[in-house]
């Protein structure tokens, strides 16, 4: 049989029982409870209908968790963000870590006053410098995203790639009213891009079945407002990455003639 491989030290939380996004190391010994960041499958991966131990979450990726891992709701416990909670006497604190939805930023604090936080994957802004929970706060341990920490990494403010997509596609439509706007998405992502387009479009935002219940565990009612299965109301579509190549843009466009 294959061994399993044993849970790195950054995956622990120093001086508790506690892992952060630790599911592909099966069941990790003296681990009391696991935390999941958010709902990417690089973090969950090794998370399946077996789970048995207790998860710890957001509220919005508690309900991704139930709904497309089946797991067991006893085991999974939904916290709400920017609120105190005592967990087998740590203190633990959720946060907004601008990524996807459902995404937090984990502070645990234990009985000895030692702060640990862990970022999961997070988009660095400004607004984190004023959370109150972290303002002034002495941290003992950081866990921190990395993945773009490197100059070579010049990316725009989000704000400003939305509001040129939005411009994009608002030209588009002046110029031809049939224009089909397809926006790829993962299973969870994109969706401030499409929502900032709907809009400024005032427009429903088209998807199948499946990608409308996967958002149905959202608690974003806007959003929820303006999605739909049938593509005749809209000239907004969300669609699969993989749909976004030459021939499959052609493809799918032709299902849709003007």
């Amino acid at each position: 049989s294959v061994k399993k491989k044993s849970c790195p030290e950054y995956k622990k939380i120093p001086g508790t029982s506690f892992t952060v996004d630790a599911f592909s190391y099966g069941v990790i010994p003296g681990c009391s409870a696991y935390f999941l960041s958010h709902f990417h499958s690089d973090h969950y991966v090794g998370l399946s209908s077996k789970f048995s131990s207790s998860l710890y979450c957001s509220h919005t990726t508690a309900n991704l968790v139930r709904a497309k891992l089946r797991i067991d709701p006893t085991h999974v416990h939904p916290l709400a963000l920017d609120t105190t909670h005592t967990i087998q006497g740590v203190v633990v604190v959720l946060l907004d870590a601008n990524h996807c939805p459902g995404s937090v930023i984990f502070k645990f604090s234990t009985p000895d006053g030692k702060h640990h936080v862990h970022t999961g994957d997070f988009r660095a802004h400004p607004k984190m410098e004023s959370y109150p929970e972290l303002a002034g706060l002495s941290v003992d341990s950081l866990f921190l995203d990395t993945t773009y920490m490197n100059p070579v990494y010049t990316f725009p403010p989000q704000d400003d790639v939305i509001n040129h997509a939005v411009t994009l596609c608002q030209n588009a439509l002046k110029a031809d009213p049939n224009t089909l706007i397809l926006v790829g998405s993962y299973l969870v992502g994109k969706e401030r891009l499409y929502m900032r387009i709907a809009e400024a479009l005032d427009c429903k935002i088209c998807m199948n079945k499946g990608k409308l219940s996967l958002l149905q565990c959202y608690e974003w009612p806007e959003l929820k407002e303006r999605l739909t299965t049938d593509s005749r109301t809209s000239r907004l579509h969300v669609v699969k990455i993989s749909v976004l190549s030459i021939q499959s843009i052609k493809q799918y466009r032709d299902r849709f003639p003007s």
